[in-house]
């Protein structure tokens, strides 16, 4: 069979792509596959590194800018400890204590983070570093955030494909002041993931910059998202996804 690309059109000028390839990890091989590195056009990129039992332990980020970070992540049994270094710091590394409620979720962090959940286990309301910011479900999935700041208050609406959510598709840096609390959200430390994958993000507010961008993804035959492409007011950005599989 020749390999090919099959296209699902999902509402106007919104292009689902789900890529069908007959190479690299068999559908049995999914669950060996973990995420080692995505990389921006925009100059971000972020690596991972995962410890015997099978969590990320470490993250790498590099931003746009030039400023990278590194954090090393340790799990226990009542809270998670993460220590930081940034380069645009003078200052040695910063050891951040996230404590875990029964379930295992963060609720509170020793430099003042706040988080509660929903009944249903999903993220209701995160509070850090002066903004507060609470979140709205229908099915499973987001579809506002209020976020609560000291210039005002602004609202960001969502919009979903049909395709299940897949891990890292959605930047919860938009929300959450440190990087590495996006790698906890993709492990359950941070309630439920939303269920399908985000098409649009919108907002009409004067507070913050207008945000009007739209999502599209290319899915490899195995699961895996292999690019995701981001149009808005700045143009179109692709980030890539690549994975070590074990044999």
């Amino acid at each position: 069979m020749v390999p090919y690309t099959k296209f699902l059109l999902l509402g106007p000028q919104m292009l689902f792509f789900a890529g069908v390839f007959l190479s690299g990890c068999n559908k049995d091989e999914v669950n060996s596959c973990n995420l080692t590195s995505q990389t921006s056009d925009e100059g971000f990129q972020a690596g991972y590194t995962y410890g015997k039992s099978g969590k990320i332990e470490r993250v790498d980020y590099k931003f746009g800018d030039g400023i990278s970070y590194s954090a090393s992540i340790d799990y226990q049994s009542d809270k998670v400890v993460v220590s930081e270094i940034r380069s645009n710091s003078a200052e040695g590394p910063l050891e951040l204590q996230y404590e875990l409620d029964g379930k295992g979720r963060l609720v509170s962090g020793n430099l003042g983070m706040e988080a509660e959940y929903s009944a249903e286990g999903y993220l209701s309301s995160y509070a850090d570093l002066g903004e507060h910011v609470t979140f709205e479900y229908r099915n499973g999935n987001l579809v506002k955030s209020i976020h609560l700041t000291g210039i005002g208050v602004y609202i960001k609406n969502y919009t979903h494909h049909a395709q299940s959510y897949l891990p890292f598709s959605f930047r919860m840096n938009d929300f959450l002041a440190n990087p590495v609390l996006q790698v906890l959200y993709e492990q359950g430390f941070m309630g439920n993931r939303q269920k399908q994958l985000v098409a649009t993000v919108s907002s009409g507010s004067d507070v913050v910059p207008r945000v009007n961008a739209s999502f599209t993804y290319q899915i490899t035959s195995d699961g895996k998202l292999d690019h995701k492409t981001v149009a808005n007011d700045d143009g179109v950005h692709t980030t890539t996804y690549r994975y070590n599989c074990l044999d």
